[in-house]
């Protein structure tokens, strides 16, 4: 089945950036190391995940759909096969509104054994990039779009404490720059932070679990903010009072 749909170049290097930092930087795990986009009714979708963090983005389609609709399908690209793509197609907006075509426009259509980008903006058809498709037998990608659909699902929790590392919750600054829209996150009762940036981008990072020693460690620490805060906040007030003091005095 050939599948070809056209989408924003804006809209598509926002996804593809924003949802590429979370696939696994291990060229050893095949299960994670890709980057999957879901050719679908009305929207193209991009996700990726290496186990700890997820990420998916919608593009928006345009031009008149086949009789009979577009087709389900979807292709799973490396990383570095992505990168090429974003260094050779430039430019673009994200989002222009509803019912406004954007001016850049690609052309993507899925081959049996590639996938084939064209930019197709003017009346005459520009560069164009043929990247092949991996084996989805080994594919762990679609398991993001199922775990971010339950937690869209469930209910947000308030929890006491959650411990992420720094590492994963920065993976989400992507998004944020890349759709300019602040990150609002969720706790979720599977122990996951779940992210939300602007009305395009959903993610999720899991939670890190401590062992005894740290979390003891960690509670320690706690106890020493709590008897080291009100000196601080002692010796602050003094400070901000004797500046008044000092300025105040002929």
């Amino acid at each position: 089945m050939r599948e070809t749909v056209i989408v924003g170049t804006g809209d598509f290097r926002q996804a593809l950036g924003s949802v590429r930092v979370h696939a696994s930087t291990d060229k050893e795990d095949p299960t994670h190391h890709r980057i999957r986009l879901q050719f679908g009714r009305q929207h193209l979708t991009v996700s990726a995940t290496d186990r700890y963090t997820g990420a998916l983005a919608i593009v928006s389609l345009w031009g008149d759909p086949p009789p009979g609709g577009h087709g389900l399908a979807a292709v799973e690209l490396l990383p570095d096969d992505v990168g090429k793509l974003l260094a050779i197609f430039k430019g673009g907006k994200g989002t222009q509104g509803d019912g406004i075509t954007p001016e850049q426009l690609l052309r993507l259509e899925v081959l049996p054994d590639r996938l084939r980008i064209t930019d197709c903006s003017g009346m005459i058809d520009g560069r164009a990039l043929q990247l092949p498709r991996l084996s989805a037998e080994q594919s762990a990608s679609f398991a993001v779009v199922k775990l971010i659909e339950q937690m869209q699902r469930s209910q947000a929790t308030n929890l006491d404490e959650i411990t992420v590392t720094g590492e994963f919750i920065g993976r989400f600054r992507e998004a944020a720059k890349t759709y300019g829209a602040a990150l609002k996150f969720e706790g979720h009762g599977t122990g996951a932070l779940f992210a939300r940036c602007g009305e395009s981008f959903l993610g999720y990072c899991t939670a890190r679990e401590l062992d005894r020693h740290r979390a003891a460690r960690a509670s320690e620490y706690s106890r020493d903010w709590s008897y080291r805060l009100p000196g601080l906040l002692d010796e602050a007030n003094q400070i901000e009072n004797n500046v008044f003091t000092v300025s105040g005095e002929p």
